[in-house]
């Protein structure tokens, strides 16, 4: 049995997959247009989950750039608290 691509034009009949349009010297078997129907569910269903976990990673992203944004913040605090112990300490070396 040959099978012929025609175009990637959408079928309108009932139950044929939605993503090839071909042409058989023989019809096809019930077996084979199940076959298909499965396979195009299951990739929509593929693709939904796929939609779905990029979406979790992009917050996952915006998550960790809060907290690095968070973390430096945090660290310029440390620093500035350092710099004022420096500075009292060499206040008070001057001045005991």
């Amino acid at each position: 049995m040959d099978v012929h691509v025609i175009s990637l034009d959408l079928l309108t009949a009932g139950n044929e997959c939605n993503y090839f349009s071909w042409f058989d010297e023989e019809e096809g078997t019930l077996r084979q247009t199940k076959a298909l129907i499965k396979a195009r569910d299951e990739i929509k269903k593929k693709d939904k989950e796929i939609e779905k976990k990029d979406k979790e990673i992009e917050k996952l992203n915006k998550t960790i750039e809060k907290m690095n944004i968070d973390l430096e913040k945090k660290q310029m605090e440390t620093m500035n608290i350092q710099d004022e112990d420096d500075i009292v300490r060499k206040f008070e070396e001057c001045y005991v």
